[in-house]
């Protein structure tokens, strides 16, 4: 609320080697009014800050899942199958809402998985089954996604190893899955990337489908940008196979004899939504 009245805060920020210079917006909360501004927006602040987006801004660089992540890959830590952390070392997994970056490079806002241990460290982003997590290598290799979390009521303070710092006081608790539970139904997980929102042409979009049943088998399909169809072809050698649910992991058996053990939590609020390695999925409708 400002003076009275809704409004939107977006914010801007952009990556530089010396500094990060950033930038607050507080507009109509009418999206549609606020929308084609948007462009001359950014174009504003890359001219002000000195900093410049490539005409070639596609989705390896403005995609929901590169936006939250590091631009150097590093290949997390594994151990062997189940010699990770253990369940009891699980605090839960905490829900904090942030802004990314999504199809045709619109922002968007999705809450993000954050792994916090009764240890009092919090490891950000996961997306390997934790019972496979190698903690003390991944501290290590990957310690900027690592730090301390601090409660108090309902607000929570992350100390993160880098020496930047995150006050949340709008999250959510995400559940675990019940050991052999099963989910019936066809759930897409979209993401993608462009440079429309930046005055552009370009949109990028792709769609992962996962169908499930209660016998506990699946099936897994891609689009390059379209829609998918409910599929059923749970007998395909190399997309189904079998599944099974264990608190934060899913295991897919698929008929290839290929086994993958990955991240997984439901929603706060609902079964029809869950996250599954490093995607978020939804009922594909």
């Amino acid at each position: 609320m400002h003076q009275g009245k809704a409004k939107i805060v977006v914010y801007i920020a952009a990556d530089k080697e010396d500094t990060t210079p950033w930038a607050r917006v507080l507009t109509d909360a009418d999206v549609e009014f606020f929308k084609p501004y948007l462009p001359e927006v950014i174009r504003h602040f890359t001219k002000v800050s000195k900093v410049s987006f490539p005409k070639s801004r596609n989705s390896q660089a403005a995609s929901r899942s590169s936006s939250r992540r590091s631009n150097t890959k590093v290949e997390t830590p594994l151990t062997a199958p189940g010699q990770g952390l253990r369940d009891a070392e699980i605090q839960g997994v905490f829900m904090h809402l942030e802004s990314n970056f999504g199809v045709g490079g619109f922002m968007t806002q999705d809450y993000e998985p954050y792994l916090f241990l009764k240890d009092g460290t919090v490891y950000k982003y996961p997306k390997v089954c934790p019972y496979d997590l190698d903690v003390a290598t991944s501290r290590q290799v990957e310690s900027k996604k690592w730090g301390h979390w601090q409660k108090a009521g309902n607000a929570i303070k992350i100390q993160w190893n880098d020496g930047k710092t995150s006050s949340w006081d709008q999250w959510h608790l995400g559940q675990r899955a019940s050991t052999g539970e099963k989910i019936t139904g066809s759930f897409k997980s979209i993401s993608g990337g462009g440079d429309v929102a930046f005055g552009g042409s370009t949109t990028v979009a792709s769609m992962k489908v996962i169908t499930m049943n209660p016998q506990g088998q699946f099936h897994l399909a891609s689009s390059g940008g379209g829609t998918s169809a409910h599929v059923t072809a749970y007998s395909n050698k190399n997309q189904g196979g079998t599944y099974q649910l264990d608190k934060y992991m899913i295991t897919l058996k698929f008929n290839n004899g290929q086994e993958e053990r990955r991240f997984f939590y439901f929603y706060h609020d609902s079964k029809k939504h869950f996250g599954l390695g490093s995607g978020v999925y939804v009922p594909n409708k």
